[in-house]
């Protein structure tokens, strides 16, 4: 009877160390698949902080760094002449190249050079080009802020070199340059992030010929712009 009761306790015994064998087992498969989880987990982390770290970087690039540019366009001089009192519109081609640098996405510094054209009427032509400097105020539009429109301000150097037409003497000097306040404004459209399109119009004060004739001229623009 003993051994009746003994055999289903070795029984039962040797049943028991199998299920242990096999509760052993099975956390050592489950650790091996907790830590690949975890390789994964980590991976995925490091990808998405390098992400992270680009986009920002690639956002800070577009909000500040230098940048330079060269456009082309159309000058306006309303030339009124002092000694006849009578003005005239005269229309040329300019061209420019500028640089400046972008402190925030809305605050810049730039320099400019500005070939305006050469306005002419029967009796002289004048061939005018200005440079300056100037802080540029950017207004950003939308939420992906592809657009933004500009305003700037600043001081510039403009120069005219006169000659009269056959027939016609100056009564001044050929030669002026005029120091002044320079103004603008325009809109921006970004077609990569280190690609701008500008359209601008600015305005320069000048005077010819000792101030015989002065006046402002406008010059529209269209403008391609490289930002580092």
């Amino acid at each position: 009877m003993s051994c009746i009761r003994c055999e289903p306790y070795f029984g039962g015994a040797q049943k028991a160390t199998r299920k242990t064998a096999v509760t052993r087992d099975t956390p050592n498969h489950g650790a091996r698949t907790t830590s690949e989880m975890g390789n994964m987990k980590t991976f995925v982390l490091i990808g998405a902080m390098s992400a992270l770290a680009t986009l920002a970087q690639s956002s800070m690039a577009a909000d500040n760094g230098p940048y330079i540019g060269a456009g082309l366009g159309v000058s306006v001089a309303s030339i009124k002449n002092t000694s006849t009192g009578v003005t005239n519109i005269y229309t040329a081609s300019n061209g420019r190249i500028l640089g400046g640098y972008q402190f925030t996405k809305n605050f810049a510094a730039e320099a400019e050079y500005v070939n305006l054209g050469q306005f002419s009427d029967p009796s002289v032509s004048v061939d005018t080009t200005t440079y300056g400097v100037a802080g540029v105020g950017i207004l950003p539009l939308g939420s992906g802020q592809t657009f933004s429109l500009f305003g700037k301000i600043g001081l510039s150097s403009t120069t005219t070199k006169a000659k009269a037409a056959p027939g016609y003497v100056l009564t001044g000097p050929s030669d002026q340059t005029k120091t002044g306040v320079s103004f603008g404004a325009g809109v921006n459209f970004d077609v990569s992030p280190n690609v701008r399109l500008r359209i601008s119009l600015d305005s320069y004060e000048y005077g010819v010929s000792d101030n015989a004739i002065s006046g402002r001229m406008a010059a529209w623009g269209v403008n391609g712009i490289f930002r580092f």
